[in-house]
């Protein structure tokens, strides 16, 4: 799962079950070129990525679910605004 909170500009990547597989997600800000990232986590825990956006700014992102290095999904594409 990946979710952005726009207080303090958060986008949290989680691993929701202990499956065996590992979450990622690929995100562009402002439409700059995208920056991709995966964590091998425990089940229930999230990583916080900080992304210090201006007020004005967007997020768009897409949450992967991968097994060892294989993508196996990949969401729709999700833009958030950092104002809320």
């Amino acid at each position: 799962m990946v979710c952005f909170n726009p207080t303090g500009e958060h986008l949290y990547v989680c691993d929701l079950k202990a499956d065996g597989h590992h979450p990622g997600v690929e995100y562009s800000i402002d439409e700059a070129p995208t920056k991709q990232a995966d964590y091998d986590l425990t089940a229930n825990y999230c990583h916080d990525l900080n992304l210090s956006m201006s007020e004005h700014s967007h997020v768009t992102y897409w949450a992967i679910n991968y097994e060892g290095a294989a993508e196996l999904s990949i969401s729709e594409p999700i833009t958030a605004s950092a104002a809320g």
